[in-house]
């Protein structure tokens, strides 16, 4: 009975739960913050990489170098007559990809263009961006470039 009413150790065994409690806590805040910063480190890759290949197509499409072919080009080309064309990457990413000559017609409907004076060359346009950490994004984009008719 003696040992029952005995209080000698009892704040010990409650820090040693407490010290238990607050340790689990800590060991889970550290498990979810690693995933937190994995997770966000794939976020920014996949947006390096879906960025890399947008700003090629955009690239692409204001550069009229591309739009007289017939067939199919790569790019970047290395035969491109700007040198600054000729390298497509910027802070460990990069891009390529391929220009497709589909066919030529009337222009696109609602554009303006009557096509008794214009006729359109229509191209595909696909570009893999690759981030710094080796993340690939594929985008595609169809284009109808407008000329006049000669």
């Amino acid at each position: 009975m003696n040992r029952i009413k005995n209080q000698d150790g009892t704040a010990l065994v409650i820090a040693m739960i407490f010290l238990a409690l607050l340790t689990t806590i800590g060991i889970y805040a550290l498990f979810n913050s690693t995933t937190e910063l994995t997770s966000s480190a794939r976020y920014k890759s996949d947006k390096e990489a879906f960025y890399a290949a947008e700003g090629a197509i955009e690239y692409i499409k204001g550069d009229g170098y591309y739009f007289v072919t017939k067939t199919t080009l790569n790019f970047p080309d290395n035969a491109h007559t700007t040198v600054a064309a000729r390298d497509l990457s910027a802070n460990g990413t990069n891009a390529s990809g391929t220009i497709t000559y589909v066919t030529s017609g009337n222009p696109p409907p609602g554009y303006g263009f009557s096509a008794k004076d214009s006729q359109s060359n229509y191209f595909v346009i696909q570009a893999t961006g690759t981030s710094q950490a080796g993340t690939q994004s594929k985008q595609e984009e169809s284009v109808a470039k407008i000329l006049p008719k000669s």
